[in-house]
């Protein structure tokens, strides 16, 4: 089992926010076509209150390390010296998306498409599409509008 799998599987592994498919699908419309609206969008959700900090000692991040955090470029704590992005921490660690595919790949994923339409509207694999589709379903984001 690869360690994608793995991640997606367990809940505490989990950032405690994310964003859902529905919101995608609520807030969507052509500005999300920008991909710096969708990284602002993005990040927003995963970290809603504006709290920047190392994911490891929870150090907040320097006042002109911000730009580089909310920027979604690596950075290194001060305190403790792990290296990390605004993504560290959360569900999309390690995604090598990039936001706007993230914004499409949830909204394909909200209206049902086949994973096969979806790999290739964004360019990447079947196995792709499965993998990401386990994540949101960990994340109880898929099961809830299932269940509509």
């Amino acid at each position: 089992m690869e360690a994608t799998e793995n991640t997606a599987r367990r809940k505490e592994a989990v950032s405690a926010s994310v964003f859902t498919v529905e919101e995608v699908m609520n807030y969507f419309g052509a500005e999300f076509l920008d991909e710096d609206f969708c990284r602002v969008w993005v990040l927003q959700k995963l970290h809603p209150e504006d709290v920047a900090c190392c994911p490891q000692c929870g150090e907040p991040v320097r006042e002109k390390l911000l730009p580089r955090f909310w920027g979604g470029l690596r950075l290194c704590c001060n305190s403790c010296g792990k290296f990390f992005t605004a993504l560290t921490g959360t569900f999309l660690c390690g995604c090598h998306l990039d936001y706007t595919q993230v914004i499409l790949l949830a909204l394909f994923l909200y209206l049902k498409l086949p994973s096969e339409t979806i790999a290739e509207k964004l360019d990447v694999s079947t196995e792709t599409v499965r993998l990401w589709r386990q994540k949101f379903e960990a994340n109880d984001v898929l099961k809830k509008w299932r269940s509509e």
